[in-house]
This record gives C-alpha cells, sequence and structure tokens, in this order.
C-alpha cells in the first residue's frame, strides 16, 4: 500500500497526464524497490552528482518539465512564484535583478558580478539573457539558495540557477510540438525532434517563437502606431550526445536566441510634481505626475535661465507630458526599440573509471542587447520655438540646428560630435529626448572535476575552472536641448552678443551624455574541491574549499557634456573633437587575488520510526564576490567618487531538515548571514555610485507536499526573511537634507545637479547672496530661498560649482556661520534598515486535481496563488517613496490529456486579477528631475494550447 501511495503522488507531480502513462508508471514503480526515494519531484545534481532531491543537505528548489508546466514557469521571472525567499525584477538598463535570501544583483557598473550565478548545463553565463529568454524543451531548472563556490565553476554569494537543457534520447526517435494562442494576439510556437543515429548518438533539435501585441498603448495624438512592448522573439537548440563505450558519453550543444521588437525596459514613471524646480519630484510620495521639466538638465540649458535672450521659452513655463493614470498608458509619439541576441555552444564529457569520474565542459558565448526609449515633446510644446534673434544673429548655426520650427536632435557618432558632425537622428517639435542602453559581450568558460567512486567511507571531487570575459556597453542621453545649448554657449561664455560679437558655425561639445566603456576584461580562475566522509550510512561531513583569482582591466570614460570646444560646425568637428578627447579614457587595473572560501556540512540521515525518510543537515558557507570599478564620472559634475568598490564577503550559516511521511514531504531550514561589504548601488549626478554596506540576514523557509488522494496533490512554500543594514551611512538623491532642517539645498542652474550647504543659517545665506548679487551681478544671479514640499531644509536655484560657492562660505564664515560645509548631501543613517526588495513574509500555495474520463482520458485541474509583504525598493526606505506595496498573483489552468499521452488540450489564465504587481524602483538621476521608474508584472495572459507527442 504504501508503495502504491508514492506511485500515485509521483505520477501526479511528475505527470498529471493519461491513464495509459499512469498505468506504465505504476507498474514500474512497484518494481522499484527505492521508490521511496522518488517522492518529492525530481533528479538533481546540485552536489555534481545525480541524487534525488530528498537527500541533497543543500536548500534548493528544482522543477522538471512537467512541472514547468503544470506550475506555468515560462521565464526565470516565475521561478519566485516556486521557490522560497526568491524575488526578482527588471532594472532599468537592459537587465534583471534575480535575489536570493536578499542577495542579488543591484549595481550599475559594467564590471559587476551577480550574487546569483546564472548557468546553462553548467556552464556559468557573466552576461545572461535572464529575462528576456522563454523556456523551452528543457529537463529542469534547479534554483539553488547560499554560497555556491566549491561544486559550480563560478563562485555566488547569494545563490544560483541552473538551467538543464534537454538532451538527446538515444537509440529512440520522438518528437513534440505545441501551438498556443491568447489574448494580445499572443502566438507561441514550440517543438522537438530526437532522431537516433545509430546504437550510439542521437540528434534532438528544438525551437520557440513568440509574437504578439504590445502591453501599452500611446494617447499620443501625433503617434503613427496604436501599442508597444510587444514581442518578437525566436530560439533554436541543437543537441547531440555521444555514447562511443558504455562508461563515455560526449554532448554538444548550440543555441540561438534573438529578440527585435518594442520592448520597454520599464512599465511607468512616477512622481509627486515640485513646482520650485529644485528636486523636479518631491520625496512626499509617488503618482501619475510628471518630473517638473524644469529640474532637468535640458529644462534648464534651454530656457532664460542658462541662455539669457537666446532661451527658447522663460523658465519654468514648458512642462513635461501628461502622465496618464494607467500603467499601460503613455503619452509618447515613438515607440522603444529592443533588440537582443545570444549564441551560446558547449561542449561537455564524462568518463567514469570505475574509481573515479572524469567531468570536462567548456562554453562559448555571445550576446548583443540595444534598448532605446523616447520621450515626446511636453505639453506647450507650441511655445519652443527658436528665437528669431538666435536665427538673425547665427545663420551658419541655424542652418544645421533648425528646420523651419523643428530642432535636430542628436545620433549616436563615434566621435561623440552629434549633431555638429552632421549626425542628426531627427528634428522635432520643441523638446525632444532618448536613452540608448547597449551591451557587447562575449565569454569562453572551462571546467574540468575529477571525483572519487570509492566503495569506502571517504571520496572527493578536485576542479579547476577558466573564465575569460569581456565587454562593451554604453549608455546614452540625447535631448534637442542639449544640442540648442551647445549651439548658444559658445557665443554667451566667449562672444558679446551685444555688441555683435558672436561665434556662428561652431558648438560645444559633446552635445549628449555617453557613459562609455570602451573595454572590460574580466579573466577568473580557480581551484575548488570537496571532501566526503561517510563513517555510517548515517552520517556524512563534507568540507569544501576553493581559491580563486579574479583579474579585471578598464578602459572607460564620460566626455564632459557640452563643456568641450568651440568645435567646428561640419566635416572639421570629428578631427577636432578627437584631438579634444585623446587621452581622456582612465585605463584601470585591479587583481583579487587568492580569495578562500569553502564550506562544512554535516547530514544525518537518522532511522526514525514516524518518518519513511529524514534528512538532518547543518553548514557553515563562506561566500566571496569580487569587487570592481565606478562607472566613469563627468568631473565637472561630481568629485571624490571612489574609482573602485571592494569584493563583499558572506559568512552563512544554515540547518535544516527534509522528511518523507508517506504521501506528506516537509523540507525546513533556518539561517542566519552576517554580510561584510554587501555591494549597492544609486545613481547621483549623472554616475551611478556603488558602495558597500555590512547586513545581517537570517530567515526561515518551508516547502510542503502533500498527496492525500490518488487524485489531489496540495503544495505550499512559506518564507519569512529579515534582513539589516549595520552601521552604514549614505546620502539619499532624493533627500539630499537628509530630512533635517539647518541646511540649504541647491539645484545648479548649469549642471543640473544637486549641492547642499550643511549646517547654514538660511538668513546669513541670503544676506550674504544678496551683498555678493550687488558686488557681481552677472556671477550671483538673483535668486530667493524657497520651501520645498517634503523637506525640511529651504533649497533654491543657484550653482554648484566650487569656486562660486566657495566665496559664498566664505562670507557667510565672516558673518559668523563658521560650520557651514559643501557636500553633494547630507549622509543619512541607515543603521537597521531593510535591503532592497526583501520581503519579509511570502508564500505559494497550488493544488492540482486529476479526474480520469470513462474513455481513458484524463482532465487535470491545476490553480497557483502566491502572496508578498511589503518591501523596499531602496536602501533608504523612505516611508513615501520606497515602500513596494504587498502584491499576489493567481493563475490556473486545465488540462485535456489523450488516453494514450499522444496529445493534450490546455487553457490556461495567468494574473487573474489583472493587478498591476510592482517588482521594483529605478530611481532616476537629478539631472532628469528625480522620477520613480517602477516595473510591473504582466496584466492578466490568457489563451489555449494544443500539443502533440510522438
Amino acid at each position: 500500500m504504501k508503495k502504491r501511495t508514492i506511485c500515485c503522488l509521483t505520477v501526479l507531480l511528475m505527470s498529471g497526464t493519461a491513464s495509459g502513462a499512469w498505468a506504465q508508471a505504476q507498474s514500474e514503480v512497484e518494481n522499484d524497490v527505492d521508490a521511496s526515494r522518488r517522492l518529492p519531484t525530481v533528479l538533481v545534481e546540485s552536489q555534481r552528482t545525480e541524487e534525488y532531491i530528498q537527500d541533497v543537505p543543500i536548500s534548493v528548489t528544482a522543477l522538471d518539465t512537467e512541472l514547468l508546466d503544470l506550475k506555468q514557469v515560462d521565464a526565470v521571472s516565475d521561478l519566485q512564484f516556486n521557490a522560497p525567499n526568491v524575488n526578482y525584477t527588471k532594472t532599468f538598463f537592459s537587465g534583471s535583478n534575480f535575489q536570493i535570501r536578499g542577495i542579488g544583483s543591484t549595481l550599475t557598473a559594467a564590471s559587476a558580478d551577480s550574487g546569483v550565478a546564472a548557468h546553462v548545463n553548467d556552464v556559468y553565463i557573466q552576461s545572461p539573457r535572464l529575462f528576456e529568454t522563454e523556456y523551452y524543451d528543457l529537463e529542469r531548472v534547479e534554483v539553488l539558495r547560499g554560497p555556491q563556490g566549491t561544486l559550480f565553476g563560478r563562485n555566488a554569494t547569494g545563490g544560483a540557477i541552473n538551467m538543464i537543457t534537454a538532451k538527446p534520447l538515444v537509440g529512440e526517435f520522438a518528437g513534440k510540438a505545441s501551438f498556443e494562442y491568447g489574448n494580445f494576439n499572443s502566438q507561441r510556437t514550440e517543438g522537438m525532434l530526437n532522431v537516433p543515429l545509430g546504437d550510439t548518438a542521437a540528434v534532438r533539435v528544438a525551437g520557440l517563437y513568440l509574437k504578439r501585441d504590445g502591453f501599452a498603448e500611446t494617447v499620443d495624438p501625433r503617434a503613427d502606431f496604436d501599442d508597444f512592448d510587444d514581442r518578437d522573439i525566436y530560439s533554436i537548440r541543437g543537441s547531440l550526445r555521444f555514447e562511443p563505450t558504455i562508461n563515455t558519453s560526449i554532448d554538444l550543444v548550440a543555441s540561438y536566441f534573438e529578440e527585435d521588437d518594442s520592448r520597454t525596459r520599464a512599465t511607468k514613471s512616477l512622481c509627486d510634481y515640485d513646482p520650485t524646480a529644485v528636486l523636479g519630484c518631491t520625496p512626499t510620495g509617488l503618482d501619475f505626475d510628471s518630473t517638473n521639466f524644469s529640474a532637468t538638465l535640458g529644462g534648464l540649458l534651454m530656457s532664460d535661465l542658462a541662455l539669457g535672450p537666446f532661451g527658447a521659452f522663460p523658465f519654468n513655463t514648458i512642462q513635461n507630458n501628461p502622465n496618464p493614470p494607467d500603467f499601460r498608458k503613455a503619452y509618447v509619439d515613438e515607440a522603444p526599440e529592443y533588440y537582443a541576441d545570444e549564441t551560446f555552444i558547449m561542449a561537455a564529457l564524462e568518463h567514469d573509471f570505475g574509481k573515479f569520474r572524469l567531468n570536462a565542459n567548456i562554453g562559448r558565448q555571445e550576446t548583443e542587447v540595444s534598448s532605446n526609449g523616447y520621450g515626446g515633446s511636453p505639453a506647450g510644446a507650441g511655445e519652443v520655438i527658436p528665437p528669431a534673434l538666435v536665427r538673425a544673429l547665427l545663420p551658419v548655426t541655424s542652418s544645421v540646428l533648425f528646420d523651419g520650427n523643428r530642432i535636430a536632435v542628436s545620433g549616436i557618432d563615434p566621435n561623440e560630435v552629434g549633431y555638429i558632425g552632421g549626425n542628426i537622428f531627427r528634428y522635432a517639435d520643441g523638446i525632444f529626448s532618448y536613452d540608448q542602453s547597449d551591451l557587447i559581450a562575449e565569454q569562453t568558460s572551462f571546467e574540468v572535476r575529477l571525483s572519487s567512486q570509492f566503495e569506502g567511507p571517504l571520496n572527493f571531487t578536485f576542479g579547476y575552472y577558466n573564465l575569460d570575459y569581456e565587454n562593451q556597453a554604453d549608455y546614452y542621453i540625447f535631448s534637442n536641448s542639449a544640442d540648442y545649448a551647445s549651439a548658444l554657449l559658445p557665443t554667451l561664455l566667449f562672444g558679446d552678443p551685444a555688441n555683435g560679437v558672436v561665434l556662428d558655425g561652431v558648438a560645444l561639445g559633446a552635445p549628449y551624455f555617453h557613459s562609455d566603456t570602451d573595454r572590460f576584461k574580466l579573466e577568473s580562475s580557480a581551484i575548488f574541491g570537496e571532501a566526503y566522509w561517510t563513517p555510517n550510512e548515517e552520517w556524512t561531513v563534507t568540507l569544501g574549499l576553493r581559491s580563486t583569482t579574479d583579474k579585471k582591466s578598464e578602459r572607460s570614460r564620460t566626455p564632459p557634456l557640452i563643456a568641450i570646444g568651440p568645435i567646428p560646425i561640419g566635416d572639421a568637428a570629428a578631427s577636432t573633437m578627437d584631438a579634444l578627447l585623446d587621452g581622456t579614457y582612465r585605463e584601470l587595473d585591479v587583481e583579487f587575488d587568492d580569495e578562500i572560501t569553502g564550506r562544512i556540512v554535516v547530514d544525518w540521515k537518522p532511522n526514525l520510526n514516524f518518518t519513511d525518510e529524514t534528512l538532518v543537515f547543518g553548514s557553515y558557507s563562506r561566500g566571496y564576490k569580487s569587487g570592481g570599478f565606478n562607472p566613469p564620472v563627468d568631473p565637472a559634475v561630481i568629485s571624490g567618487v571612489p574609482t573602485n568598490f571592494a569584493p563583499e564577503q558572506i559568512d552563512a550559516f544554515e540547518v535544516g531538515t527534509k522528511n518523507t511521511i508517506g504521501a506528506f514531504q516537509a523540507n525546513m531550514s533556518a539561517f542566519y548571514y552576517d554580510y561584510k561589504g554587501l555591494q549597492v548601488g544609486k545613481i547621483q549626478a549623472r554616475t551611478s555610485i556603488n558602495e558597500n554596506v555590512d547586513a545581517e540576514i537570517w530567515g526561515l523557509e518551508g516547502e510542503f507536499l502533500w498527496a492525500p488522494t490518488e487524485k489531489l496533490l496540495l503544495n505550499l512554500t512559506a518564507s519569512y526573511l529579515n534582513t539589516e543594514v549595520t552601521e552604514f551611512s549614505s546620502e539619499d538623491p532624493r533627500d539630499p537634507t537628509a530630512g533635517e532642517a539647518g541646511h540649504i539645498l541647491i539645484k545648479d542652474t548649469m549642471l543640473a545637479n544637486n549641492c547642499v550647504l550643511t549646517d547654514a543659517d538660511p538668513v546669513i545665506f541670503q544676506t550674504v547672496l544678496a551683498g555678493l548679487q550687488a558686488l557681481s551681478p552677472t556671477a550671483f544671479a538673483s535668486t530667493q530661498l524657497t520651501e520645498i514640499n517634503g523637506l525640511q531644509s529651504p533649497g533654491l536655484l543657484f550653482s554648484c560649482n566650487a569656486q562660486v560657492l566657495g566665496a559664498v562660505v566664505a562670507g557667510m564664515n565672516l558673518a559668523g556661520d563658521t560650520d557651514v560645509g559643501i557636500g553633494a548631501g547630507v549622509p543619512k543613517d541607515l543603521s537597521g534598515n531593510s535591503l532592497q526588495n526583501s520581503p519579509e513574509y511570502s508564500f505559494n500555495l497550488g493544488g492540482q486535481y486529476t479526474f480520469d474520463l470513462a474513455n481513458g482520458m484524463s482532465v487535470v485541474a491545476r490553480t497557483d496563488y502566491y502572496y508578498q509583504d511589503k518591501m523596499y525598493a531602496s536602501i533608504y526606505n523612505s516611508p513615501t517613496q520606497d515602500t513596494v506595496d504587498a502584491w499576489d498573483v493567481w493563475n490556473a489552468q486545465i488540462t485535456l490529456n489523450s488516453s494514450d499521452d499522444r496529445w493534450y488540450v490546455r487553457g490556461f489564465v495567468q494574473n487573474i486579477l489583472d493587478d498591476d504587481s510592482i517588482t521594483g524602483h529605478y530611481i532616476g538621476d537629478q539631472g532628469t528631475g528625480l522620477a520613480t521608474t517602477v516595473f510591473a508584472l504582466d496584466p492578466r495572459l490568457y489563451g489555449v494550447e494544443l500539443g502533440i507527442r510522438f
């Protein structure tokens, strides 16, 4: 009877298909003397040897191909609904953050590593196409929680994902195909064909094609399209397996993926409007407001505040497009463009020598991604008309800069000259801006492992790993407001227009922002291994060690925005700019040598009278992730940013138990992490500043499975996570005065960044400023302090130039205010704050029931529900801006299977309640007005799938 119960549970969990398959599986399992070990789900290789998941003393969740279908796990983003303490969100620069137990990747840097290592067939991928790729023809997906490094080639502090593709079946001819149609005109086709090549080899070819209409729509009447954020994706994979002997297997895998559509990098931009333009968005909350355009670099540079009579409009009179109060609507007149591709090739060898087993793999990946987004003309764009004075005084410049009343927008230019050298993306009515994020990366890796297979109590695994990785990363921001200013500033700075002295036909460059990583290179090598001592059948002690060496080098720069020149407009622009930028690349090198990490695990398999099988384990692990380089900085905007950020280390302690009690499975664990130097990032003053903080993390996890009858299967995953920053302070770019009184916040009227006069008396400041204005009206423009909603300290539009502020501070010191300081902001004490994207509570509840029909067919009905507690989107833990509300998602499907398991029909629905649940935030730069970009789950999706197997 016990075997029968286990059989029923296994079939429900592993397939939930036809009665014919049921009978076959029942017969096989009843003849399997080790059937009790098959209760959980699938075989895994989390310890680099094939084991049933209940025997593995690691916190691991594994989903095989049947479970991926049953739980509607279509992509890596769906794993958060099925594994405890896993969190996922897209990020702004064409990336994503997959977190395990609060650890992932929150940095913006070409040299950054992720805390969670992504693998395909055990091959580590430094720049994976995580969120674009949809799953197809997989054997399983494993999610390992906790530091990894003594078993896998690349070390990781948070955990690892391992995607195992289906291997060719030697001696079998098989295939499958499916077609899915759903709302948004979604059409998804998937297929596989397995062909034997004699008795020792087989080839398997699989592919996927997905095309659907966009989730979002434009409300701009000028647009010539209706929707965007669509999908046009295809992928193909070929696999060859060769088994020349019973002890040897060789696997070759090659795949290609491509996406070319209008995928958006983000769902929506939210803001509480700031009428003062000192911030752009106030720190009072998030609403469907638009940023105050006058707080942005473009709004400042194009106005009369910066350009005087040459300004295209009076300051603070032009506003951004309206922001429709709907997550799926936007006011844009051009659709975004998204392109990504990936080529992956690998070879793996396994040979059993008897006493030893050899495994080796070599992998090669090449990938490219390019993504841009557009911001249309603000409301009131008809008022943005180039002044007649500009046309009259600068006819040569105007002939290039204007097309009627339309203003040129620069395009990407290898010489950084844009429109100055004739590279014009388009002419636009009023203000037009866009940004573009590009990455080209390639890597080659090699790994070899030798494992003993002795009959005695002592065994070992020893390995060597090498990775060569290189990328080129670029991020651009274009606006015709910067182009306009670059053409006018030469005359204002170096001429005398009142007396007819103008500089026509020249401009200041570069006229757009460019964070340019010309080359980043990583060379990583490691030796690693584990020793296993099993004194008896109940006890095993594991000791693992790893030595890692990472060498990183980078060539990068950020040309000063419109601070180079004058440059002649026309053919000579490129050579002139090349000469001015010569030698501006920074060359950086760093080595993290012989970093020692490891783990010790003790596991016990007691023979208890109240369970069928029990595993109890305790472990200590030391994890490590190397440091890197902060992105290049425009020295005109900010100084004092460290070039490097430091490595991070984690001491992880865990205890857990895995239990099988008849038709019930209960796996539980508790963990504690002591983190040193956790890498976190923020955007400030047109760059990313990555810092190191200390933190403590602890939590509880449970995974439960129960089959109360042969037809019913229930599962529950529950987790608790407590994260806490310890002893760390940092400036919050959205609240530079740290919520305190007694400071003065300044918005620089030329560079649009913020700075702070700390411990400054506003009365003395205003008095000193008035005196300086009287002495030099042109150097100290008239301005007044004003109250800013949500801040205790006042602010104003002025200058963050060190020389100008130095004169102000000197005057304040003479007037008795002697404690005044100058800084980018006032550091906030973040001790006790939670880490970002780390909800305290989350759980997944699922159930399925199988109905056997009289004609031999079956119907499997399944539903899954996931709940996530509120969390903070940054370590600043602002209750008004960082809080991500609790959310849930509910999915369901029903499948009709044929009696011979040859075909099926499935109806499905995801996100039944159609909630716009937010998964994460990105906080924009001060120069773009501090809007908060949010990322949300997909809307409700439903459809029908038809499939055949042969």
